[in-house]
């Protein structure tokens, strides 16, 4: 089953949609408020069943990779509530704020858990 392919919006303006911004936000907000893993509490819904399937029968981290992906070029600003997560993760990129330095700053923790696991 194929995957949602990247918005062609995405690709050549460097935003990503809202839906998946929120979701990466909803999730580090889990973490903070039940000290679990950010990458257990993704949650997406797709317009189509097959995409949804094909999400459905992924791992969590398989899932926070996906999502990762997307952002990884994202320059839209974190809201000022989020920024503390790069401050947090990386004292020196506090001069950052797109999602698109969140999301590599969390690539990198997400493979230092597995590596760690």
């Amino acid at each position: 089953m194929k995957r949602p392919k990247r918005s062609g919006r995405l690709q050549r303006y460097g935003h990503a949609g809202g839906h998946l911004r929120d979701a990466l936000l909803e999730a580090l907000e889990y973490q903070h408020m039940q000290h679990d893993d950010w990458w257990k509490h993704i949650e997406l819904d797709f317009t189509d069943d097959r995409h949804n399937r094909w999400w459905e029968g992924l791992s969590h981290k398989n899932r926070a990779r996906w999502l990762l992906g997307q952002l990884l070029n994202c320059t839209d600003g974190l809201p000022g509530a989020y920024l503390n997560e790069i401050t947090d993760r990386d004292p020196e990129g506090r001069h950052m704020t797109s999602y698109a330095v969140l999301a590599r700053l969390l690539a990198g923790e997400l493979k230092e858990a597995r590596i760690a696991a």
